[in-house]
């Protein structure tokens, strides 16, 4: 199952302006197919202030040939992470 949504305040590393999004910490690709836009929208947030994107730490599962793999967005890309305060 994928999780909810969950709110959360980042501080950007690049312009340091804070600011409110939303992630959710797994996506589950076995059970519902993602088009790439939104799962990027699901795992990255981007600055309002100079457009620098984060990336979140979210456990993705999926299915390959070699059978189920789980992976974290970091593994699946190279973006720098922000500072997230969550739940305000």
């Amino acid at each position: 199952m994928t999780s909810p949504r969950r709110k959360i305040r980042i501080k950007c590393p690049q312009c340091g302006k804070k600011y409110s999004d939303w992630y959710r910490s797994s996506i589950n690709l076995t059970l519902e197919d993602w088009a790439e836009e939104d799962l990027e929208r699901a795992t990255t947030s981007m600055c309002p202030h100079c457009s620098f994107k984060v990336c979140h730490d979210v456990l993705v599962v999926k299915n390959t040939v070699a059978g189920i793999v789980h992976e974290t967005v970091a593994q699946r890309k190279e973006l720098d992470s922000g500072i997230i305060e969550e739940g305000r």
